[in-house]
């Protein structure tokens, strides 16, 4: 498992995600079949966050998990993440973020625009 953080204004791209993490295993070659990226049923994540739907935040989970921000949030002076309520949100400097949390940054989304006028492919 693993927290991607990208902008409300995005989607995770899981072909992305997938291709970064195998990318960015140095000692050992990840292939293909060993990802297999989807989101977390909503008990799952609970039980490895610590946080209820809404509410995740990469700050303080009950599991230590990779942390992956997606390239355009380091743009941003800031972000906003989940505070770990379903209506509690943090504001956070995102050098900050990335540094605090040892992030992987890389290109793992698309614009939610893009991904609604994208045809689908058999």
């Amino acid at each position: 498992f693993v927290c991607v953080i990208v902008q409300y204004k995005a989607k995770i791209n899981s072909d992305k995600v997938a291709k970064l993490i195998r990318d960015a295993s140095t000692s050992v070659k990840i292939s293909r079949k060993q990802v297999n990226f989807q989101h977390a049923p909503p008990d799952t994540s609970a039980l490895l966050t610590g946080f209820e739907f809404n509410g995740v935040s990469p700050f303080g989970m009950s599991t230590a998990l990779p942390v992956i921000v997606s390239a355009p949030v380091l743009e941003l002076p800031y972000i906003w993440l989940g505070g770990g309520a379903h209506d509690v949100k943090l504001k956070v400097s995102v050098t900050q973020c990335v540094q605090s949390l040892s992030a992987i940054a890389g290109d793992v989304s698309e614009s939610r625009q893009h991904a609604l006028t994208t045809p689908l492919q058999n």
